[in-house]
């Protein structure tokens, strides 16, 4: 079978065949598109966790077809961003504020004005993901993280043929000021490699008001910018890159998920 982090990368692209829950359609009110039926009655029809089926959508439209790392990272940072604001994670993605047109509160959809994109229906393998990382709050591979961005897309200056107003550095410096930083580089020490390439998903961390700096990760913005490290498979996504490149699935994640019960895992190696 070779190595665990092959098998599982294996597990997760067979995951990949089926959807999780109802089809959806989407529908746009007040110029913003968001997915019919409303969020509710979705949750209600998959069967899942309110906080388990908004994961699974979040995973699925942020960094669907992105290795099992980032996904990780990314569902561990959303429920981190929820848990920090006292609300479900369900309310995050579909509630973020006075600027969501009211008609469409409670829906999932599209990232203009929302916190996240939630417009993709899951997989199964998205909410696998989701249930895992809700059943496991101590893994902390994201390091605590409570935003994302694409370094990669922001540079790119245009997302879903819309123009975005700031770079990676520019997105860092703004981040800073709200008392937010790159967590650093993400290695897992049994397999010898770095996980996580924070160009193309890099994580921030809150760590108050007037404390953050972010000269560590506006230097390696310019490093990465200069360097043949990032994968050259990458276009954007709804929510940021898309990297087809194999990374290996840390040794914790097998472990939390044979701890499941994950039957589809726990027959792969």
């Amino acid at each position: 079978m070779g190595t665990l982090a092959q098998a599982l990368e294996l597990a997760r692209a067979k995951l990949t065949d089926g959807y999780f829950g109802p089809r959806t359609t989407t529908k746009v009110v007040n110029d913003h598109e968001r997915v019919e039926p409303d969020g509710l009655t979705l949750i209600g029809k998959s069967g899942s966790s309110s906080d388990a089926y908004s994961l699974a959508r979040l995973i699925a439209s942020e960094c669907g077809t992105q290795p099992l790392t980032y996904q990780w990272c990314v569902a561990e940072a959303t429920r981190n961003s929820a848990q920090a604001a006292g609300i479900s994670i369900f309310s995050r993605v579909t509630n973020p504020g006075a600027a969501y047109p009211a008609a469409n509160k409670g829906y999932y959809g599209e990232q203009r004005t929302r916190w996240a994109s939630t417009k993709q229906d899951p997989k199964v393998a998205h909410h696998e993901v989701a249930l895992a990382v809700l059943s496991n709050p101590s893994m902390n591979l994201a390091k605590g993280a409570r935003r994302w961005i694409s370094c990669k897309v922001q540079d790119g200056g245009v997302q879903n043929g819309r123009p975005l107003s700031n770079d990676a550095k520019g997105i860092q410096t703004s981040w800073a000021k709200d008392g937010y930083q790159w967590v650093g580089p993400i290695f897992e020490p049994q397999l010898g490699q770095e996980l996580i390439d924070p160009y193309l998903l890099c994580l921030f961390e809150f760590v108050g008001q007037g404390k953050a700096d972010p000269a560590r990760g506006l230097a390696m913005v310019d490093e990465r910018r200069r360097s043949s490290f990032t994968a050259k498979n990458v276009e954007p996504g709804e929510g940021g890159a898309r990297d087809m490149a194999h990374v290996g699935v840390p040794v914790m994640l097998f472990g939390a998920a044979a701890a499941l019960g994950l039957a589809h895992w726990k027959g792969m190696v």
